[in-house]
């Protein structure tokens, strides 16, 4: 076995503090490995649906500490594994009755 096996490779993505402001559609292809996601402290100003929907493995991910005011209904409908999912520290005045449909693993929020 070795280190440099599949097993071992890093399937996180941190894009922390980066003055992000978009995540556009598509930026994921290619990861669909991904598992850990971070995009805290940053500029976006709402949830990247569309872009997340690529990343069917996730587990964990942060979108803390950004300027989120809204999340949509089904805003993780694709996100099935996701397991962990911080949201603190955002402007969010309002959540869709079905925002976190879909999200069967979650455990910590």
């Amino acid at each position: 076995m070795s280190a440099q096996g599949p097993e071992n490779e890093d399937k996180g993505g941190r894009l922390d503090a980066n003055h992000i402001f978009s995540v556009p559609p598509g930026c994921f292809s290619g990861l669909r490995s991904l598992r850990h996601l971070w995009l805290d402290d940053n500029s976006l100003t709402e949830v990247p649906v569309k872009a997340l929907a690529e990343l069917p493995t996730l587990q964990a991910m942060t979108l803390a500490l950004n300027h989120i005011t809204h999340i949509p209904d089904h805003a993780f409908s694709k996100l099935g594994r996701l397991v962990v999912l911080h949201l603190n520290n955002n402007r969010i005045v309002s959540m869709g009755t079905n925002c976190f449909h879909g999200l069967h693993s979650l455990e910590t929020l």
